[in-house]
């Protein structure tokens, strides 16, 4: 996963429109690493818009401007002490202020960092301009690298690369790299370029075995590769650890929305750990044959508009959800307005084809979460699914003598909120009925002590779990 923020006064992810030349505005990454044996850190990488920024005169050799940014992590675990970070740099010094394009500043810092889970604060300051026009970020940030477990980094998206023998702070693995500072592709970049660290497979794994690692494009509501184009594949031996860099031709893409997914699988072909990162594309000129024109609903049975009302109660408001409860109180009539009518709120333009989207979510949601005995739209994945959509990156972990299977996924927009996190795990072993143990979406469950939940009890326990 890549974490892309956009911040342009203060945050907002989803306003690319121009703003005044003055507007300070920053492009801003967050990953999170780790060296095997050694340390895990963060590393924050800055994209500064040098047009936006107030240059002043600087020792009467020209005219240049300053960033200031300032760094917190406070741990959740308040026993532990947080880590703050004050960081400067300069953009070139130019010879007047009237020239029109001043260059973009890149820069990143990495910081070393122990498992655990914090809230990071950022504020990033233009030195020349007012108190104002300061930048400021808060997002919770979960680091947990566990050397028994086979893990992998957050996925760097790049914007342009080459080979060298120099050693520069964009500088990893003789290769150097400028980062894509964003989740959108236009027209006119026509290759998606990424890299990632994959860590502790010679201890995850059993030393004799390979991995293998999937690389692939899928649609953004679908776990499936979207074409035979889009996939890389290939096995390794163990390693503490190992660097994938890959990149995608992206030309004949359609515009859509879209997830590039990272599988690890052990020798067997048991899924070990996932990552995904969105992006959206956009290339007008591409058609896409996958859309299926929308089929409007007329004519259904009652039994089938009261399952298609259970069906949006995921998503209902507590209103809405009232009358979803006594259904069965209310004539066809009165059900089928409910129904036109909760569309008709979410999409004045067209509500079937909300209902048609949301509709393939159920679909997706019964494949993939279904239980021996319970549909997967009425699980807790399944809800969380149709609440929020596909989750931009899952972390999959299987059962061990310690600790249940359990499921962490990620989000870098949640509905109104960002970088939020859900934690499912499994203490059935014969069904698969993941449970909702923890998150930091709000009006979700919440326990900050969810890893006492994961740990398994002994052999016999465990039989029992099996057979309810």
């Amino acid at each position: 996963m890549i974490r892309n923020i956009i911040l342009i006064l203060f945050i907002s992810l989803l306003s690319f429109n121009s703003l005044d030349a003055k507007s300070f505005r920053v492009n801003l990454n967050y990953l999170v690493f780790t060296i095997p044996g050694d340390t895990s850190y963060v590393e924050l990488q800055f994209f500064v818009f040098g047009n936006t920024m107030e240059y002043v005169a600087a020792d009467n050799k020209g005219y240049q401007a300053f960033v200031d940014i300032e760094v917190d992590f406070l741990p959740v675990d308040t026993n532990r002490h947080g880590i703050k970070r004050n960081y400067s740099f300069a953009s070139q010094i130019y010879p007047d202020t009237l020239a029109e394009n001043k260059e973009n500043i890149y820069n990143v810092f990495r910081i070393p960092m122990s498992n655990g889970e914090y809230k990071m604060r950022l504020r990033i300051y233009d030195r020349n301009q007012t108190e104002e026009n300061a930048l400021s970020f808060e997002t919770p940030l979960w680091i947990d690298f566990n050397r028994n477990n086979v893990n992998l980094s957050d996925i760097q998206l790049i914007g342009t690369l080459s080979k060298t023998n120099e050693v520069s702070r964009f500088t990893k693995y003789n290769i150097d790299y400028i980062p894509y500072f964003s989740n959108y592709y236009p027209e006119t970049v026509n290759e998606l370029i990424f890299m990632n660290e994959v860590y502790h497979t010679d201890s995850g794994m059993a030393a004799s075995e390979q991995f293998t690692y999937m690389c692939y494009i899928s649609s953004y509501n679908e776990d499936k590769p979207y074409s035979e184009k889009y996939i890389r594949k290939k096995s390794i031996d163990v390693n503490p650890l190992h660097v994938i860099l890959h990149s995608f031709n992206i030309d004949s893409l359609p515009s859509g929305n879209y997830n590039l997914n990272i599988v690890i699988f052990d020798a067997n072909d048991s899924l070990y750990v996932m990552k995904k990162v969105f992006f959206q594309r956009s290339n007008p000129s591409v058609p896409d044959k996958t859309i299926t024109p929308a089929v409007e609903m007329t004519n259904v049975s009652q039994d089938t508009l009261l399952l298609y009302l259970d069906y949006i109660y995921a998503i209902a408001d507590a209103n809405e959800k009232e009358f979803i409860r006594n259904a069965k109180s209310y004539t066809y009539k009165e059900l089928d307005q409910f129904f036109s009518q909760f569309w008709y709120k979410r999409n004045r333009e067209n509500p079937l084809l909300s209902w048609y989207e949301y509709y393939n979510n159920v679909v997706i949601a019964n494949n993939s979460y279904s239980t021996l005995k319970i549909k997967g739209y009425k699980t807790d994945r399944g809800q969380i699914f149709l609440r929020y959509g596909a989750p931009n990156e899952i972390e999959k972990f299987p059962f061990t003598p310690e600790y249940y299977p359990y499921e962490i996924w990620y989000y870098y927009q949640a509905l109104d909120q960002n970088n939020v996190m859900f934690i499912f795990y499994s203490r059935d072993l014969v069904t698969g009925f993941y449970e909702l143990i923890h998150s930091t979406a709000r009006n979700e469950v919440y326990n900050p002590a969810w890893k006492l939940i994961l740990k398994a009890k002994g052999p016999k326990q465990r039989e029992v779990d099996a057979k309810e």
